[in-house]
């Protein structure tokens, strides 16, 4: 009875150390940080400084004095390789959060089939019990009643401590399956989030530093 179960137990503790390594080991914070900084370089350089105005007089001399269109150009270009080197470190996060995405898949998939094989050993367990009561333990009474030999009444006892062993068995085995059941709305929300990152590195790499350049080059 005490080894009834435990291989499908200790795949899933197995499971569980691997969830916690991954967890561990990533911290979208970085990231999130790498985001920050694209925007933060993107905003220092206004592309509107490089429109010339024609302005009056007052305004000449009273205004405070504007970047030359080559000083914003030099800026621009040491900007732009910075840019340019934040934009492929993006591309590594992205690929990375996608081979995470498909392995989460993978370890989602685990963590159901622990949760259905569990289930079969529980109702194994709870068929094996009902056996018990409906047709053993009536039987052992009978004969402990009836029967004159006192080992009968031992017999009877034994089964009812199978009984107590099976319960306390399959309490094991619940409080496993609801570790299963409780991991695979955790996997699904940290999918969420290295979603919401994916969908914000595109964003970045495809359309954010594009059209900061189309308004460059206008």
């Amino acid at each position: 009875v005490l080894s009834f179960g435990l291989p499908a137990q200790e795949a899933l503790k197995k499971f569980t150390s691997q969830m916690l390594t991954y967890i561990q080991r990533k911290d979208v914070r970085k990231v999130g940080d790498v985001l920050n900084d694209l925007l933060h370089h993107l905003e220092r350089i206004d592309p509107d400084a490089l429109i010339e105005e024609e302005k009056g007089f007052f305004a000449r001399m009273f205004s405070k004095p504007k970047q030359s269109i080559q000083e914003v150009m030099t800026q621009y270009n040491k900007l732009s390789k910075r840019i340019d080197r934040l934009g492929i470190q993006l591309e590594h996060n992205q690929h990375a959060l996608l081979s995470d995405y498909q392995f989460l898949n993978e370890l989602y998939a685990m963590n159901e089939d622990y949760f259905q094989e569990i289930n079969i050993y529980i109702a194994s367990l709870e068929i094996k019990k009902q056996h018990l009561l409906d047709v053993v333990l009536p039987t052992l009474e009978e004969s402990a009643i009836t029967s004159d030999d006192p080992f009968k009444k031992h017999e009877l006892k034994d089964a009812q401590m199978q009984i107590e062993w099976l319960d306390r068995r399959m309490y094991d085995l619940e409080l496993s399956r609801e570790v299963a059941i409780q991991y695979a709305p955790q996997i699904r929300l940290i999918q969420q989030t290295n979603q919401m990152l994916l969908e914000k590195i595109q964003t970045s790499i495809m359309t954010t530093i594009p059209l900061w350049q189309q308004q460059i080059s206008m």
